[in-house]
């Protein structure tokens, strides 16, 4: 099994080699600068994953102490998971996570 990963990852580092960079798309991002605009005080932890909804929300799901926060396109915040005590971050240092449908909740258990 290890010698069998370790070959898909020798093969795959030797593609990174071989790709010619300068033929590759340009993505259409740009940074915007203070894009969040966070309540007085708050902060983002570890962000793990950003999700985009049908109606263009942001979804930011991090590891503080607020772990799912809403904001509009714009970057104006909407809404947020309740306060979660930093003694109850276990799941979200672990990354545990369940499934349902598009979304990806943690699970604790």
């Amino acid at each position: 099994m290890i010698q069998r990963t370790l070959a898909c990852c020798l093969i795959f580092a030797a593609s990174l080699g071989a790709t010619d960079w300068t033929k590759v798309p340009k993505l259409p991002l740009k940074l915007v600068k203070d894009w969040a605009q966070l309540p007085r005080g708050w902060n983002f932890g570890e962000t793990a994953s950003v999700a985009v909804d049908a109606q263009d929300n942001v979804w930011v799901f991090n590891r503080g102490p607020h772990p799912v926060i809403q904001f509009d396109r714009s970057g104006r915040f909407l809404r947020a998971w309740e306060e979660v005590p930093m003694s109850q971050h276990t799941a979200w240092r672990s990354g545990r996570t369940a499934r349902c449908g598009w979304w990806t909740w943690p699970r604790t258990g």
